[in-house]
């Protein structure tokens, strides 16, 4: 008995870490509205739900408070039949610096000896938390144009064929979308391996998704327009 306490104590504190994919959470959006704010810009009223669909509690950051990392990332894919492949385009989000003077203002409240209700929320098997994103992209993401070569053909007046090339564009709309949101302590709070000691403290209410990285991060299933 002392010997395997003597191996937990000196085992790292990345073995104990356990990404959101591992742990069974699952992250859905769908499209409730869809517009265009402006000649440049598509906006998107989305409703996430994450689910866990693992075999025991875990807690999850609360996504709808405006501290923190949040929202990094949207990726576009655009199915290209020609090819029979998908290209992608990403947006990354800028976090600006109120948002980060937040995170680091309230980091401290993650160190209690159980989760905050109000910044976090324990998920048990079968439970889900829905919530509302919107997201403002530019119309470059949502519609992808390019250059494309046609093929023309055209009956002379001496009854001969001539053929020719027309160059044009073809554009078409994404098939479906991703959002990552992510929250990593290891830039914002003084002690860097704030997040595996509170996966570690938190332990007896939950598992928190961690990765070896000390980040906190999930992907949503792929977004498409409803039919």
């Amino acid at each position: 008995m002392i010997a395997c306490l003597l191996i937990l104590l000196l085992t790292p504190v990345v073995a104990f870490a356990q990404t959101a994919e591992e742990l069974g959470l699952v992250l859905t959006g769908t499209i409730v509205s869809n517009k265009a704010n402006s000649e440049k810009l598509s906006a998107f009223e989305l409703r996430m739900v994450i689910e866990n669909k693992g075999a025991e509690p875990v807690i999850i950051i609360n996504p709808t408070l405006g501290y923190g990392t949040g929202l990094t990332e949207a990726s576009f894919a655009f199915h290209d039949f020609q090819r029979d492949k998908f290209d992608k385009s990403i947006k990354v989000f800028e976090i600006d610096d109120e948002k980060l003077n937040n995170f680091k203002s309230m980091a401290k409240y993650f160190e209690g000896v159980r989760p905050s209700e109000n910044m976090t929320r324990i998920l048990a098997p079968g439970e889900s938390f829905s919530f509302i994103e919107n997201l403002e992209v530019e119309k470059s993401y949502v519609l992808k144009i390019s250059p494309q070569v046609f093929s023309a053909k055209r009956k002379m007046a001496d009854g001969s064929i001539k053929t020719y090339s027309v160059t044009g564009t073809s554009t078409s709309r994404y098939s479906y979308f991703t959002l990552k949101y992510e929250y990593s302590f290891l830039k914002y709070s003084e002690d860097p391996d704030l997040l595996e000691k509170m996966s570690q403290r938190w332990r007896p209410f939950g598992r928190l998704p961690v990765g070896t990285d000390g980040t906190y991060t999930i992907t949503s299933e792929p977004i498409k327009e409803r039919k």
